[in-house]
This record gives C-alpha cells, structure tokens and sequence, in this order.
C-alpha cells in the first residue's frame, strides 16, 4: 500500500509533491522525497504557519503571559495604537474569534483564489492608510468590521498577522525567536527552520508533539488542555457530518478507520504542505509540494491519507474482546 503511495507520487498523481514522512507509534516509518528535496532543506510552509501560531498561542497561556482566548483583542493592542474604521462591535472581538475564522473583519473568504485581502496586508501600503511605517497587524486591525464577531466564519489572512503580532509584543522579540524559545529548541528544531519554513523532519515533530498531548520527550512544552481545546471544532461546517470543522487555527474531521469514524484534526498550507494527525492509529502524515495555487490538487494530501495511509495501518488494530 505504501509503496504504491510512493510510486503515485512520483509519478506526478498529485502534482508536485516534495516529501512524504508517516510516524507511527513514536516511530518513523516512511520517509521518502522527491524531485531532488533533501531532509535537511526548509520547505515554505504558508497557511500551514497559523498551526504554528497556534502553539505559540498556547506556550503564551502557559507561561502567563496572556490570560485566555476570551481576551478582547482591541482591548489588549489598545496600548500600542489608535486604529482606523471604529466600530464599537470590534470590542467584542477576542482572540478565540480571530482563530476560529470567526473576527468579523473585512478581509474577504479565502476559498475564492481571486482574494486581494492578503495582498493587500502584505502591500507597503493601503488604501485607508498612507504611513509606510504601519506594522502589518496594526494594518490588520484597521480593517472595518463586516460581520458581528463569532457570526460568520471566512478563512482569511488577517488572522495569523494578528496572532502574530501579539505573540512578537507579548514576548519582545519576534514571533520565530519566542517559538524558538519554547518549542524548536527543546525539540532539536535547527536554527534554520523558522516560523515560515521548516523541514519535513520538523514537521513529523510538531505532529507528534500534537499526538502527544504537548509532552516532548517527558517534558510539557504546550498545556494538554490546550492541544485538546484547539483542536476541537469550534466553529462547525453546515452540511457537514458532526465534527468537522475549525479549531484555533487547526482543521478538524473524521476519516473511517474499520468501519467507524474516527476523529483527525490537521495543519495545511497552500500548495501541499500538510500535518495529519490521527490520534486512534497514533499515527502522524506529513506532506510538502510546491503545487502553489493550484486548487485542483487541493486536496491531494487527504487523499493519500484516505487512499493509502489509513488502510495501510487500520488493519493493525485490535478489537478489544
């Protein structure tokens, strides 16, 4: 089963891969890449970064140094700066809204593949602002309100920039440094590797820190609480089968494992990049591609995972008696 998941990759099934890694039971067990892609060599990640924030989110509430999700958001960054488009809803804003999806700013549903809103955040200007020097969250901020927050659920870019920008404050130092600080090095992630590209190799460690529960090597790096409550569905998907859906910057679903759905939450990234976990076969799929923008391959890696890698591993389990 495996070997034909490695041979339909290869031959180009799913566009563009660049890697495939399965950890099962703490163990790695298939490691394969393709196209001239080293172990070693960091792989731009995308939106598979706000996992990433997640965490870091999570590491902030251990160490105290932001109380909860429920926090208004404006309130918190009031400090900093006065922001544009005033609106007495944005107050009601937390940050469990802005990582549910669910902030209510103006930056358009990213499942069209037309979406300006991150171009531009990302642009070193906009069109209500004309100071050059204006952080990126502040200009995320700044965005008027579209929806009543928690109402209305539309993948976006100002999410992230945002949960950056409060990881970068509360920490003092940028958002890669403090990840650095309390989950890459701990995990002997490589210096190389930063909030926007990592290895392969790094990524099967994040998924199995996930699987886990936050614990790495006997040591708690994130809360099992936490792990636990962002990877529940907060925000569930209408028409959809029960539990599938959104947590804090993780997707969550079921797959069927021997007959039963069984629930696996996941980290994506445009173009491939892909953590699965899935805690019943204790078992971690990771892939990365430069299949950049083509959405017709979107949904590559849930198909080898379906395809391949659940019905290679299912028929290990037992059936308690």
């Amino acid at each position: 089963m495996l070997t034909n998941l490695i041979n339909e990759a290869a031959k180009g099934t799913w566009g563009a891969v660049d890697s495939l890694l399965i950890l099962k039971d703490n163990k790695l067990v298939l490691e394969s890449y393709f196209r001239g892609n080293q172990w070693d060599k960091p792989h731009e990640l995308r939106s598979l970064t706000k996992s990433l924030l997640s965490a870091g989110y999570g590491a902030a509430v251990s160490l105290k140094l932001i109380p909860s999700v429920d926090v208004s958001v404006y309130e918190v960054f009031e400090h900093a700066s006065r922001f544009d488009n005033p609106h007495p809803e944005k107050r009601l804003m937390t940050f469990a809204h802005v990582m549910t999806m669910t902030a209510g700013l103006a930056c358009e549903d990213m499942s069209s593949p037309t979406n300006p809103c991150g171009s531009r955040l990302f642009a070193s200007t906009m069109p209500w602002q004309s100071k050059l020097e204006i952080p990126i969250w502040q200009r995320a901020l700044n965005l008027p309100l579209a929806n009543m927050p928690g109402t209305v659920f539309a993948y976006n870019d100002a999410a992230p920039v945002i949960i950056d920008g409060l990881l970068s404050g509360l920490a003092h130092r940028e958002t890669t440094d403090f990840l650095r600080m309390v989950l890459f090095r701990p995990m002997k992630i490589g210096d190389r590797s930063s909030l926007f590209r990592l290895t392969s190799r790094d990524l099967i460690k994040f998924g199995q820190l996930y699987l886990s529960g936050g614990a790495w090597n006997g040591k708690r790096l994130l809360p099992k609480s936490w792990v636990e409550e962002s990877t529940s569905v907060k925000w569930q998907f209408a028409g959809m089968p029960p539990g599938t859906g959104y947590g804090y910057f993780w997707w969550i679903s079921g797959v069927d494992i021997n007959g039963k759905r069984e629930k696996i939450f996941y980290a994506l990234g445009n173009g491939g990049q892909a953590i699965f976990v899935v805690p019943t076969l204790q078992l971690v799929f990771v892939t990365t591609a430069t299949n950049f923008d083509r959405y017709d391959l979107f949904r590559g890696p849930l198909e080898m995972l379906k395809q391949f890698v659940i019905p290679a591993f299912s028929a290990q389990l037992t059936t308690p008696k």
